[in-house]
Order: structure tokens, then C-alpha cells, then sequence
């Protein structure tokens, strides 16, 4: 008989279970290795190596298909190198080199658990399959899943059937995913949530890695904070915990919702939604949470519209920046955006977001040609940067600074109301501008109206100017210091009527919404010299109704 007949090894097994116990397991190991050894139980690395049945409480053999099946039953233990299997019930197939593990499955090697209660081993592809659910344990983590696969030698597990895994304070979800140990990292798709401290994050599929807790997430991708209740949106995210960094690209867009309640007695709220877009968005949420958009920013907040280059928001101190806006500490420092981002690209190991984004900080970038514009309401406001300010989750105050312009569009299409000067500050209460001052160079022009029908038009100068409105319209204007000689002029409706385009200040700019330009002007004639302003004048008044501005000097 050849020396690894089938028949002749069942007999010499049944013959050693009549020995004693630790001779049967001696014996029985022996006799196993030599039928089993052609079987490539996976090592991490290595060649294959001798499996060594340490125990079982019964061990027999039949046939089945034509093929030899070696029985084992009760605390079985297999060994073979690092690998260690234990179950209740082995039925091992020499020929197949495959084996049956039922009931209390568990697989070890160095750092790493597998638990079942049901698998199946080939040894010729060292891949370890579990269908009735499975858990995988390695260095205080934990994946589940409803199935999944587990390659021996190259320590990677593909999951299917929903798999979590739970790191920590981090708990990752999806509809499959791939684990590789040495890496420790996890390549999840379908329907992915991560849920930690910081907050949440939803997309269609994501990377992982333990170490870090770095995540590069694609698909529809949410990210919601905890601390402000914000939510970012891309394409690609990329997810830097240890620095409270994140980065979208892609038709990146934040969304933050703010409850205000009524001021009257009704006791309602309402909410008012910050809504941004840009090419790129980051957050900053160590020590503040701050969030920075780069490159065709548009912002949107109830009345309150605005496109810029660059844009900051601080939901903490209630505080949006546009332009060149407020100033960082080096560490959060605006990066160049001309620079190619690598999160639009998947990466294949930490850090996600590496030295294009990561690195020496750039100075901010001010784009040619490229202002931020502020709408709100009927007005229009331009600088080379822009302050707002909230207060109780309610537009409090906007700053414009270095070139500031006003533009207001008046009760007639063609007049434009306007303020100038180095920087203009805006006052806002209940949602409606109260008070605006212009400071430096302070300019401006105003179009009077009697009741209805419009009544010339008043141009101020002054080294700062103040507006006060009442019911939206300016009804008090106040200068202070002297630049010229012509601190106030009035130039009555039959010089205007017709002619309004030449009623407009250096630096005049109507900027529509859908990015049309009207810039459009025109010397402004001197009121000293019309005769029929002087005869005005000259009935100790500024010709002016009751409804146009009065200027105090």
C-alpha cells in the first residue's frame, strides 16, 4: 500500500484513540502532520509550515464524495506556526486541503482575533470564509460584520453584509468594506458613517486609518460638527483629527442653521441659514472652530448675499470675513489656492492631506481684479475686505475696509445712492441698517425725494460722513472735518432729471447678482456755478423737500 493511502492512516488513527490520552495527542499530531502538511496554513510570513493538531476529544474518518474526512470533535486546537484555530467540531479534507471549523471559531495570530461560529478554510488559497457572522479583533478594535473573508498570510479581511468597525471613540459603518492589519487600515463603501466626538461624517465610500484617525472620504460626502452644529458637504473630504482639520473639494458647501427667536411677544423663531460655496472649504476646530473658503466664494444668509475670493467664518464668535478679511495665527493660515490639492485624489497613506495642503503656511493670495461684494437688502457694498458681524445669531454689523463704496438703489431704477470712503461701518438692528459712517475721504451722494417724486439729488464731502435711515431712507446726514471747500451741495431736479448718470462718485460700481456690471458715470456739475442753486440758496434753503436728508455740518 503506498505510504499515504487514506485507508492505512484511518486505521492507524482509530488504533492510537485506544491509548492514553497524552499519547493520543502526541501520536494523533504526528500522524496529522504527515497527512495534512501539504496544507499551506498562512504564516505573516515565511513558508509554509507542519500543522500540529494539539488536541481533540474524539478523532475519526470516512469517506465522503471519494474523498477522505478526518472527524475531529470537541476542544479542538490546530497550530501551525503563528496561527492558531480552535473550534468545536473539524472536518478536515486532505485531498481538497480545505477544512470545515463549526461552533465557537476562533483564530489567532500575533495581535489579531478572528471569532465565528462558522467557517471555511482553503488551504490553497490560505483564505479563512465565515458566513454567519464574524468579529475580528486587533489592538483595541473591533470590526463585525454579517460575513467576510480573511487571508491568512497577507492579513486582509474583506467584510460584507454590513461592517463596523468601533476604534476608540470612533465608530466607522458601511455595507462592505477591506481591513488590512499590518496597515491598520480600513477601505469601507457603501452607505459609510463615522460618528466620534468631534461629529459625523456620511459618504459612499471612505478610507480609514487606525493610527492617525485620518479619513479620505468621496461620494456625496456630509460632515456635521458637534461644537456648532455645521454641516460641510463635498465630493472628496479629508478628515486630519489630530490637527482638527478638514479640507472639501469638489463643490464643497457649508450649511449652518441658527434658531432666532422673535423679538416682539410672540415668542416665535425663525431660522436663518448660512449657506457657503467656494472651490475649496476648510475647518479649523482646535480652539475655535473656524471655516475658510477659497476661490469663487458666494455667501448667503437671509437678506445678506455676498461673493468673494476668500471668506472666513467663525460660528463661535459670531464673526464672517470676506477679502482679505480677519487675521490667523500661523498655524490655520489661508494656503495658496493656486496650488494643486492632492485630497482630489485618493491617497494611499497618511497623512491625507500632505504637504500641498499641510505645509509652510502662505500668506493669503488676493486675487487680481477680485473684490468681495456684499448685498443686503437694496444695497450693495464693495472693499478690499469685509467684516460681519452677528450678535445673538442676528446681523449686527457689517465693516467694510480700505476702498469702501455704498451703493443703494433708490426709489427711481437709474438713482443710485452713495457712500465712500476708507472704510465705512454699518450699523443693523432688526434686520434693518440704522446707522452707516464713513471714515477718510469720506464722500457721498444722495437722491431727495418730496413724498414720491424725486427732487434733486445732495453731495456731501467730508473727512467722515453719517447716515442715519429711517423706514430704509437716509433722513439724516452729518459730516465731520473739512477735505474741501464743498462740503454740501444740492443740485435741484431739473439739472438730474435725464442726466442721473452723471450723479456718481469715483469708483462706481453696480454690481448685479447673476454678475453683470454697470459701471457707468460722469462728471458731476458745480453746484456753484448754477444759477438757479444759487437762487434756491438764496431763499435761505437748500431747495430740498421735507423727505430729503438734512445735512448737518
Amino acid at each position: 500500500m503506498p505510504p499515504h493511502s487514506p485507508a492505512r492512516y484511518q486505521v492507524v488513527i482509530v488504533t492510537a484513540l485506544t491509548l492514553p490520552r497524552i499519547y493520543q495527542v502526541l501520536l494523533i499530531g504526528t500522524l496529522f502532520g504527515a497527512v495534512v502538511s501539504s496544507m499551506a496554513w498562512g504564516q505573516p510570513v515565511g513558508p509554509a509550515q507542519t500543522v500540529v493538531l494539539e488536541h481533540a476529544d474524539t478523532f475519526s474518518g470516512h469517506q465522503e464524495g471519494g474523498e477522505e474526512v478526518n472527524d475531529l470533535l470537541g476542544h479542538v486546537r490546530i497550530t501551525q506556526g503563528l496561527v492558531h484555530i480552535e473550534a468545536d467540531h473539524v472536518l478536515l479534507y486532505a485531498a481538497t486541503n480545505r477544512a470545515i471549523l463549526t461552533g465557537n471559531v476562533k483564530m489567532t495570530q500575533p495581535e489579531m482575533t478572528l471569532l465565528t461560529s462558522h467557517a471555511e478554510y482553503d488551504g490553497a488559497t490560505k483564505v479563512a470564509t465565515a458566513t454567519s457572522g464574524v468579529t475580528l479583533i486587533e489592538s483595541a478594535g473591533t470590526l463585525t460584520a454579517g460575513s467576510g473573508r480573511y487571508y491568512m498570510y497577507e492579513r486582509r479581511a474583506e467584510f460584507e453584509n454590513g461592517v463596523q468597525l468601533q476604534d476608540g471613540h470612533t465608530t466607522l459603518r458601511a455595507a462592505s468594506g477591506v481591513y488590512y492589519s499590518i496597515e491598520q487600515k480600513a477601505n469601507f463603501t457603501g452607505g459609510v458613517t463615522v460618528d466620534n466626538d468631534s461629529g459625523t461624517i456620511v459618504a459612499r465610500d471612505l478610507t480609514y486609518w487606525r493610527a492617525s484617525r485620518e479619513s479620505y472620504a468621496t461620494g456625496n460626502v456630509v460632515v456635521t460638527s458637534r461644537q456648532s452644529a455645521a454641516v460641510l458637504m463635498g465630493d472628496t473630504v479629508s478628515n486630519v483629527p489630530i490637527r482638527g482639520y478638514t479640507i472639501a473639494l469638489g463643490h464643497p458647501r457649508l450649511v449652518k442653521v441658527d434658531t432666532v427667536a422673535a423679538a416682539d411677544s410672540t415668542r416665535s423663531v425663525r431660522r436663518d441659514t448660512t449657506v457657503i460655496t467656494a472651490r475649496k472649504l476648510e475647518a479649523y476646530r482646535i480652539g475655535h472652530e473656524e471655516y475658510i473658503a477659497t476661490d469663487s466664494v458666494r455667501l448667503r444668509r437671509e437678506k445678506l448675499e455676498a461673493v468673494a475670493a476668500l471668506a472666513r467664518f467663525l460660528p463661535g464668535e459670531n464673526v464672517i470675513g470676506l477679502g482679505s478679511g480677519l487675521r490667523r495665527n500661523q498655524d490655520s493660515a489661508v494656503h495658496d489656492s493656486t496650488k494643486k490639492d492632492t485630497a482630489h485624489r485618493k491617497p494611499d497613506s497618511p497623512s491625507v492631506a500632505n504637504d500641498a495642503v499641510t505645509g509652510v503656511p502662505q500668506a493669503p493670495q488676493k486675487a487680481a481684479g477680485i473684490y468681495p461684494v456684499v448685498w443686503y437688502d437694496q444695497s450693495q457694498l464693495t472693499g478690499d475686505s469685509i467684516t460681519v458681524g452677528l450678535l445673538e445669531k442676528k446681523l449686527r454689523t457689517i465693516d467694510v475696509q480700505g476702498n469702501g463704496f455704498a451703493v443703494t438703489r433708490g426709489k427711481v431704477p437709474t438713482r443710485y445712492d452713495q457712500l465712500a470712503g476708507t472704510r465705512l461701518f454699518f450699523d443693523v438692528l432688526q434686520d434693518t441698517i440704522r446707522q452707516v459712517r464713513s471714515e477718510g475721504l469720506a464722500s457721498s451722494i444722495y437722491f431727495a425725494y418730496e413724498s414720491e417724486r424725486p427732487n434733486g439729488v445732495n453731495r456731501t464731502s467730508g473727512d467722515t460722513i453719517k447716515v442715519r435711515f429711517a423706514d430704509g431712507q437716509a433722513s439724516n446726514i452729518s459730516i465731520i472735518g473739512r477735505r474741501a471747500h464743498a462740503e454740501g451741495e444740492y443740485f435741484p431736479e431739473q439739472m438730474v432729471a435725464g442726466q442721473e448718470v452723471i450723479y456718481r462718485l469715483d469708483g462706481f460700481r453696480w454690481i448685479g447678482r447673476d454678475g453683470s456690471v454697470d459701471a457707468g458715470g460722469g462728471a458731476i456739475p458745480n453746484a456753484g456755478t448754477d444759477p438757479e442753486i444759487k437762487k434756491k440758496e438764496g431763499n435761505g434753503g437748500n431747495g430740498v423737500g421735507a423727505s430729503t436728508p438734512r445735512i448737518r455740518q
